[in-house]
C-alpha cells in the first residue's frame, strides 16, 4: 500500500533531467509523477535514458522497467543505461520480456516500486521509469479476460484506473520518519499518432502531476527533446524551482508566445 500522508512532506527540490528546455519550462520534482506520452519512434526512449544517465551521475538510484517489449528493445537499454554507466552509478533494469506469462509482465512494475521503497527509506532518491503502461494494461486486460471478470470499457477491467493510481500513489518525497527519501515516477505511454484521448493514457495523465508529450513532426525537424511544450504541463514541478528560474521561465513563455505568434 501507498504510504499515508502522515510520513509525505512537500516536493521542493527539482529533478535535474540535463536537459535545459525541460528544466527551465516543464520542471519535475523529485517525488513527482510526470506521464511522458507520444507515438513510436518520438524520442522517448532516448529522453528517458539522458535522464537516467543525467541522474545516476548525480548518485540518484534508477529503476528502468521494461514491460511487455522483444529483446531487442531491452538490449538497446541496456546498452545505455548499463553499458555506458560510469562507475559507481545505481542503476536497475527490471524486465518483463513480451513472451513472459502475462501474469510474471503484470508484476513488474510492483516489483519495481518495491524496490524503490527500499532505496527510499535508507534515505535515497529514486527515479523509477515504467516502459510502457499502454503494454501494462493490455497484459492485465489478458488477465482479466481469461479469469472471466466483466469487461469494462474497450474491454479493460473495471478496476484498471485503480490498479494503475494503486501504482502511481506510491511515489512522493518521505519524511524523516520513512527514511527522508524520495521516489520518482516516469510513467510511458505508447499512443496513437493522431489520438491520445484513449482510455489508458487518459487514466494516467488522471493519476499523475504533469505530463510531456512528445511528437514524431518535431524530432524530424531536428527538434531534441520532441516535446510540444503547448501540450506538456507540470503541476507541482515549478514549486521545486527559485525565484531566480521561476523569472526565466516566464520570460522564456512570453518570448516563445511572440515568436509563434
Amino acid at each position: 500500500d501507498a504510504p499515508g500522508i502522515e510520513v509525505r512532506q512537500p516536493i521542493h527540490e527539482q529533478l535535474i533531467t540535463g536537459i535545459t528546455a525541460v528544466d527551465t519550462l516543464i520542471p519535475i520534482a523529485k517525488g513527482q509523477r510526470q506521464l511522458v506520452f507520444g507515438p513510436m519512434r518520438s524520442g522517448k526512449s532516448t529522453f528517458l535514458t539522458e535522464v537516467v544517465q543525467t541522474q545516476a551521475s548525480l548518485g540518484t538510484v534508477c529503476i528502468y522497467t521494461v514491460i511487455g517489449k522483444p529483446i531487442n528493445g531491452l538490449r538497446k537499454i541496456t546498452d545505455t543505461i548499463i553499458g555506458r554507466a560510469r562507475p559507481g552509478s545505481k542503476n536497475i533494469v527490471i524486465s518483463a520480456l513480451s513472451d513472459e506469462p502475462a501474469s510474471l509482465i503484470s508484476l513488474a512494475p510492483s516489483i519495481a516500486f518495491l524496490m524503490a521503497e527500499h532505496f527510499a527509506r535508507q534515505g535515497e532518491h529514486v527515479l523509477v521509469v515504467l516502459d510502457d503502461l499502454d503494454a501494462h494494461a493490455k497484459y492485465l486486460r489478458e488477465i482479466a479476460l481469461l479469469e472471466g471478470r466483466l469487461p469494462s470499457t474497450e474491454s479493460y477491467p473495471g478496476d484498471i484506473f485503480y490498479q494503475h493510481a494503486h501504482l502511481m500513489e506510491r511515489s512522493g518525497h518521505f519524511s524523516e520518519a520513512l527514511g527522508g527519501g524520495s521516489i520518482t515516477a516516469l510513467p510511458v505511454i505508447q499512443t496513437d499518432v493522431r489520438n491520445f484521448s484513449d482510455l489508458i493514457p487518459t487514466n494516467v495523465m488522471a493519476c499523475t502531476d504533469g505530463h510531456l508529450s512528445f511528437v514524431p513532426a518535431l524530432r524530424a525537424e531536428g527538434v531534441y527533446p520532441s516535446i510540444s511544450i503547448e501540450q506538456s504541463v507540470t503541476r507541482v514541478g515549478r514549486q521545486a524551482q527559485r525565484t531566480l528560474q521561476k523569472q526565466v521561465t516566464r520570460h522564456t513563455q512570453v518570448l516563445l508566445g511572440s515568436y509563434r505568434a
